[in-house]
């Protein structure tokens, strides 16, 4: 995996047992277990920490790609043809033009539908840069020496 860029489109999979890990709940992690995943698409928007060393998931916000123009929710004033094509789909009710990528997605008929953003964690499988030290073993800062204190003293 390459860091996500602004504007990227990635496939991605949802892990439910590592999702609901924390819970330490043996019923619900048989449950996750069970689930069938699918592969999502979507547009990375925010990247909110870098792949250093030592952090284990990365930050993204995104927005989620439909294939077909979505349901709707009229209710919340959110109609399907406010959702915006994405290259090669260039159809919309209201003509709205589609988003040009460098190039189109693989897939026919996708769509950002309005409000389908989200903020995921991505496990970092790159690490940029070295490993770091444990700060209690460095003896050097920017601004030079740290001081070092004897035991009992």
């Amino acid at each position: 995996m390459v860091v996500p860029h602004f504007g990227d489109y990635i496939a991605f999979k949802l892990d439910p047992v590592a999702s609901l890990k924390y819970l330490k709940d043996a019923e619900v992690t048989k449950a996750c277990e069970a689930l069938k995943t699918t592969i999502y698409v979507s547009c990375v928007t925010h990247l909110f920490c870098f792949p250093l060393p030592g952090v284990e998931y990365i930050s993204v916000s995104m927005t989620l790609a439909s294939q077909g123009l979505p349901n709707g929710q009229p209710d919340h004033f959110i109609l399907p043809d406010m959702a915006v094509p994405i290259l090669p789909s260039n159809f919309n009710p209201l003509a709205q033009p589609p988003l040009n990528r460098t190039q189109p997605l693989p897939w026919p008929d996708c769509y950002h539908p309005t409000l389908t953003a989200t903020h995921c964690h991505i496990r970092n499988d790159l690490i940029v840069g070295d490993p770091w030290l444990n700060p209690k073993y460095q003896t050097r800062t920017a601004f030079g020496e740290l001081p070092l204190t004897r035991c009992g003293a």
